[in-house]
C-alpha cells in the first residue's frame, strides 16, 4: 500500500523579539498570534530583557548578549529587534552609544 506524500511545512523564519517589561512582551505575544493568523513561517521569539523599565542603552546591551547566547545555542536569527519604552530616549550621547551597538548587531 502506497503512502500519500506529506504535505510540504515551510520552516519558519526565527525572529528574536527582546522586550523591556511584561506589557512589551503582551504586544509581541499578540503580534505572534497575528503573524500565526496570516500564514506565514514566523516564529516570534520574545525574551523578557527586564521586568519593568529600564535604561535603553543597558537593554539594547543585554538584548545583544541574549541574541548571542541564544543563537549559539539554537542557530542564528533571520531578525533582531528590541521594542522599548520612548520614556528612555533622550540623553544624545547615550542614544548614539546604543544606535551604534544596535547597528553593529543589526538589531531594529
Amino acid at each position: 500500500m502506497r503512502r500519500s506524500p506529506r504535505p510540504f511545512i515551510p520552516q519558519r523564519r526565527r525572529v528574536f523579539l527582546g522586550c523591556e517589561g511584561e506589557s512589551e512582551r503582551g504586544y509581541g505575544a499578540r503580534l505572534g498570534e497575528l503573524l500565526q493568523l496570516t500564514g506565514l513561517a514566523v516564529h516570534l521569539d520574545t525574551v523578557l530583557l527586564r521586568p519593568g523599565g529600564g535604561d535603553p542603552l543597558a537593554l539594547v546591551e543585554l538584548a545583544v548578549q541574549r541574541i548571542r547566547d541564544l543563537e549559539s545555542k539554537r542557530g542564528p536569527y533571520a531578525i533582531h529587534a528590541v521594542l522599548l519604552d520612548a520614556n528612555g530616549i533622550g540623553q544624545m550621547l547615550r542614544d548614539a552609544r546604543m544606535t551604534s551597538i544596535a547597528t553593529a548587531a543589526r538589531v531594529s
